[in-house]
């Protein structure tokens, strides 16, 4: 717990004194739990986050008024960061978005506090000065007003620091999580937590997305609307990273909403954290004065490599070994690359880049990669239209995933339970596994086992009761295609009814008859079984005269008995035998 929170900015001259600390109230004064707390305006320390606002972009996220080292210009046009994929949720893994206009719509609100957003007031975004996906996760947006006009609505920037050393230290994130969120509580939160290690390759998506250092985070709260918000560290005010992404609970493998480092090549998943981005790359680019030097930033905006097909497979595809099945821009005239383990490869190392190649040849296309189980990592650099070659500290960069290994989970299986039959549906366990297979049949003969059958899941399968016993099987593969293990459910009737009619049953064994009539609730005479069950979810069962199989539950084990229907009352005197208990509860 801190005892004071330093600031590390200037107003007029005049040094700020420390207020008391933001992160010590809320410990103190409230109860622990996984959900982030709202603050007030008047908190102690909350004025540090009157910059963080709500960023009402290409989705809901927070961005934060910043600035370079010195007190900016205070006629320059105010900045604000926050995550890439704000800008774009749909941009390519090596796109770059320099310099362009932004929507009308774009809006910016500070002072994003529960007790003071009533008196926000929105500022309008107007250029989108830098975004990308490629390495990074960050976005520099220019706002309308300028410094000094927000600084009258006492509104000041916070300022960038790299070249982090992060240990395991404290850290503090000021955001404003949406879903899942009650509409009267999307304010600013703040979270208190630590920073869990550091993974040098992070991918995430269906593209994938590829990023380069990230820090693992055990912020708490963290949901839709989070992206883009500031990371500062314990005790500081100077942001040291953007939070872009966090492991969805709930789902499985890697893909959407499920982001994964990669351990001894292998993609691993690190349940319970979310990640920020350092923002050196735009620290290292913001003049003294607030303004973004292009040229200390990758200016190249077009993704030159276009995938064919998915990111993981099997080594083998449709009898082939399997390739990276790349297409180059034409923009490109010459390529130099290398490929390898992803945590033996680093892209922005010129060392291990082969010889200039056309791009006509489209080498990337039947690129084998290896029979070898891992994450492996693409690197490309080219030449323009004017001879230029890309630095390869902005190489473009895809991973694919070979994968032989099959799933071990299970789809799980659904039932609603009707009048006259089951609707029985496999449920997919994303990322893990996809849309599952299913066959189902007359118990007796239906092997789940063979895959002979089998189908890919449309609609739910809907077993009638009058035809059972079913045999309902499905299973799942991977995104690679491999096949998991089988899920099985059986499914028999274990009541006996009828249309306002009573049952004149013949006794048949496996079961005594005491028992028989235990388990259905029937009344006996002498040497018939009379079954009066006045429920009506089974009318339809039996409807017509003739001989039944009927099924009845014991635990886990089944036993059946024939019942001769006869569509007609039972006498009044067929009930001799029953005794003086039976007649009054009857």
């Amino acid at each position: 717990m801190r005892k004071k929170l330093t600031y590390g900015l200037l107003i007029a001259g005049c040094s700020l004194l420390s207020p008391p600390s933001l992160a010590a109230f809320i410990m103190n004064g409230k109860a622990a739990g996984n959900d982030a707390p709202l603050i007030k305006s008047t908190d102690p320390g909350a004025e540090r986050f009157r910059g963080v606002g709500k960023l009402f972009a290409a989705t809901h996220c927070t961005a934060t008024l910043f600035s370079g080292e010195k007190t900016p210009d205070r006629n320059s046009p105010a900045l604000v960061i926050t995550a890439g994929h704000c800008v774009d949720s749909n941009m390519g893994t090596n796109q770059v978005i320099v310099d362009q206009a932004a929507p009308k719509e774009w809006k910016y609100i500070p002072d994003y506090f529960v007790d003071t957003h009533d008196n926000s007031h929105p500022v309008t975004v107007r250029r989108i000065l830098y975004a990308t996906m490629k390495q990074v996760d960050l976005a520099v947006l220019q706002l309308d007003k300028t410094y000094g006009e927000l600084e009258q609505q006492g509104l000041f920037p916070l300022k960038l620091k790299k070249d982090i050393q992060a240990h395991n230290q404290s850290i503090e994130l000021a955001h404003i999580p949406v879903m899942g969120v009650d509409e009267n509580e999307q304010y600013l939160r703040h979270s208190l937590c630590h920073i869990k290690g550091q993974t040098p390759v992070l991918f995430e998506s269906n593209t994938p997305w590829v990023w380069g250092t990230a820090y693992p985070v055990d912020c708490a709260g963290v949901a839709g609307g989070t992206s883009g918000s500031p990371v500062v560290e314990h005790e500081q005010s100077r942001i040291i990273g953007i939070l872009n992404t966090t492991v969805t609970p709930g789902l499985t493998g890697c893909g959407v909403g499920r982001p994964c480092e990669v351990h001894n090549n292998q993609p691993y998943v690190n349940e319970g954290v979310s990640y920020f981005i350092p923002v050196d790359q735009v620290a290292m680019a913001i003049t003294d004065d607030g303004k973004l030097d292009w040229s200390k930033l990758e200016n190249n905006g077009t993704d030159i490599l276009k995938r064919n097909g998915s990111w993981v497979t099997k080594s083998q595809v449709n009898g082939h070994d399997a390739t990276w099945n790349i297409t180059i821009n034409d923009i490109a005239n010459h390529i130099r690359y290398k490929a390898g383990l992803a945590n033996e490869t680093d892209c922005t190392d010129i060392t291990g880049y082969g010889n200039s190649i056309a791009t006509t040849t489209q080498p990337l296309s039947n690129l084998v990669i290896s029979k070898k189980e891992g994450v492996y990592l693409l690197c490309v650099i080219h030449q323009d239209e004017n001879g230029n070659w890309t630095p390869s500290s902005y190489a473009s960069h895809t991973i694919h995933v070979i994968d032989d290994t099959p799933p071990k989970l299970k789809p799980e299986i659904e039932v609603e339970e009707k009048d006259d039959s089951w609707v029985v549906s496999p449920v997919s366990m994303p990322w893990e596994l996809g849309e599952p297979w299913l066959k189902y049949g007359p118990l007796s003969s239906t092997d789940c086992e063979d895959k002979v059958g089998y189908k890919y899941y449309l609609m739910p399968a809907r077993l009638s009761k009058s035809s059972s016993p079913w045999r309902f099987c499905t299973y799942g593969t991977d995104q690679a295609g491999n096949a998991g293990p089988v899920n099985k459910m059986d499914f028999e009737t274990s009541s006996i009814k009828i249309d306002n009619y009573r049952v004149v049953a013949a006794w048949n064994f496996p079961l005594p008859k005491e028992e028989f009539l235990r388990r259905t609730g029937a009344i006996s005479s002498e040497g018939k079984v009379f079954i009066d069950i006045s429920d009506d979810k089974y009318l339809s069962l039996y409807t017509s005269p003739g001989s039944y199989e009927v099924p009845l539950k014991a635990g886990k084990s089944t036993a059946k008995v024939t019942l001769d229907v006869l569509k007609e009352h039972i006498p009044p005197v067929a009930r001799t035998g029953i005794n003086k208990e039976e007649k009054r509860d009857r």
